[in-house]
């Protein structure tokens, strides 16, 4: 039987176009955030972006020089648990 540890963990997962993928995994929400604020920077060029607090999604255009990318920056919260 499986229990909940207490501890929790974070993904962060995006979504291009019909592309998705786990793209980190983190113990501690704020590196979390950081991670997907420094992602967001660094696909789109918006150096003055911000990752609110709290906040689970974000929409992202990419312009890459084949074809524009829509998609999302997601970070969903997991139990761990243990056997």
């Amino acid at each position: 039987m499986e229990n909940l540890t207490g501890q929790k963990v974070w993904l962060v997962k995006s979504e291009l176009g019909k592309t998705w993928g786990v793209i980190g995994v983190f113990d501690n929400v704020l590196a979390t955030e950081k991670f997907a604020e420094e992602k967001y920077r660094e696909w789109t060029g918006d150096e003055e972006f911000t990752w609110g607090r709290g906040k689970t999604a974000q929409e992202i255009h990419i312009e890459t020089s084949t074809q524009p990318l829509d998609g999302k920056l997601i970070i969903s919260e997991y139990p761990v648990r243990s056997k």
